[in-house]
């Protein structure tokens, strides 16, 4: 089997947050029937969709770890700037409406999604290191 260079993988990866972009903001500006259904209150004022929204910025971050190794604040600015602009727009849509709450959710899904992945980063540096130490002592 052959193994995809790192340029590919690349390719791949951009191919993906294209798709992932594409997928956040047609989820949020086309009319879609589940929307009032999932609006409704679910657990006191506390509405599901807030959850859909938080999930679906969670990744953000992920994206912003295999792309680019700095630029964390320029990333999360980035991620803000989308979240508020998809509720720009869904005011001016007949259709939609626009929802702080919403804009909220989205960025607690973007600090949510850093530190998971900052934790899942921390524990593979701990892992690698912890290797790199039975390495070194290896008495086989």
């Amino acid at each position: 089997m052959k193994s995809m260079s790192k340029t590919s993988i690349k390719k791949w990866m951009l191919f993906i947050f294209a798709f992932y972009l594409l997928a956040i903001v047609l989820l949020n500006i086309l009319p879609i029937d589940t929307a009032e259904k999932i609006s409704e209150d679910f657990f006191g004022d506390f509405r599901m969709d807030y959850l859909i929204h938080v999930f679906l910025f969670l990744p953000w971050t992920l994206f912003r770890c295999l792309f680019f190794k700095n630029g964390k604040l320029l990333w999360m600015i980035i991620g803000i700037f989308c979240s508020v602009a998809i509720e720009l727009v869904q005011y001016y849509l007949p259709y939609r409406s626009f929802n702080f709450y919403d804009m909220l959710f989205n960025v607690v899904g973007l600090l949510f999604g850093y530190l998971v992945f900052i934790g899942v980063n921390l524990k593979i540096e701990e892992a690698l290191s912890c290797n790199k130490k039975d390495e070194k002592y290896d008495y086989y």
